[in-house]
C-alpha cells in the first residue's frame, strides 16, 4: 500500500517584527507565524534556526543535537513537524529547506497550498449539483 503524503500548514497570524531586531528574532517571528510553535518553544525555535542557517548544505539531526540542548527525540519531533508542513525535506541523513532559501521555500509551500485549494474548490463545486 502506498503511503499517503500529507501537509499540515498552519498560519496563525502574520506580524512584522519591530525594526532593528536581529536576524535570530526574525526567524523566531517566522517560526511562530507559521504555527510551528509559540514563543516559549525554545527547542523548536533552535531546530528551525539551525535548518535555516544550514542553507543549501543541509544539516543532520546529529549536528542539530550539538547546537540544541535537548533530547534526540525532541529534535526529531521538531524536524518531523517541519517536514509535515513542507518547509523542509530529508535526503539521506540531511535536512534541507524545500527551496534554496526561506523565501523560495515559502513560495513553494504557497504554490502547493493553492493547488490543493483549487482541487478542494472543484470538489465543493460538485456538491452544488
Amino acid at each position: 500500500m502506498r503511503r499517503r503524503r500529507y501537509r499540515q500548514v498552519i498560519i496563525r497570524y502574520v506580524f512584522f517584527p519591530a525594526e532593528g531586531i536581529d536576524k535570530e528574532r526574525f526567524l523566531d517571528v517566522l517560526y511562530i507565524c507559521l504555527g510551528f510553535g509559540d514563543e516559549r518553544d525554545e527547542v523548536g525555535k533552535k531546530v528551525f534556526r539551525a535548518v535555516v542557517k544550514a542553507g543549501e548544505r543541509g544539516i543532520s539531526s546529529r549536528e542539530i543535537l550539538e547546537k540544541v540542548d535537548a533530547s534526540q527525540a525532541a529534535v526529531i519531533y521538531h524536524l518531523n513537524n517541519l517536514m509535515r508542513s513542507g518547509f523542509i525535506v530529508k535526503e539521506g541523513r540531511y535536512y534541507f529547506l524545500k527551496g534554496r532559501n526561506v523565501e523560495e521555500t515559502l513560495h513553494s509551500m504557497e504554490e502547493e497550498l493553492i493547488s490543493r485549494m483549487e482541487k478542494l474548490r472543484k470538489i465543493a463545486k460538485m456538491l452544488e449539483l
